[in-house]
């Protein structure tokens, strides 16, 4: 059995009708923070965005995943497991 893994997820959310959720500033304390009680920071944002924006096909709302955006998220996260 492997040993537990902590993760930290990036947080996004960039479409225009959510400008100004996500500050950046939060994703660079989560980053500190991840490397302080030393677990791995997972980037999203290479996950999911796609020109700057959330994929259109894991979103019906530019900030929250849908069921095609979670299989995605799903898929992802087994390299860590």
């Amino acid at each position: 059995m492997k040993a537990m893994r902590k993760l930290v997820s990036k947080l996004i959310g960039r479409l225009a009708r959510h400008k100004g959720v996500i500050d950046p500033r939060m994703n660079a304390e989560l980053l500190r923070l991840a490397r302080e009680m030393e677990c791995v920071f997972v980037d999203t944002y290479s996950v999911f965005a796609v020109d700057g924006e959330m994929d259109d096909e894991c979103t019906d709302d530019g900030l929250h995943l849908n069921v095609a955006g979670m299989m995605k998220w799903c898929n992802f996260l087994e390299q860590y497991m």
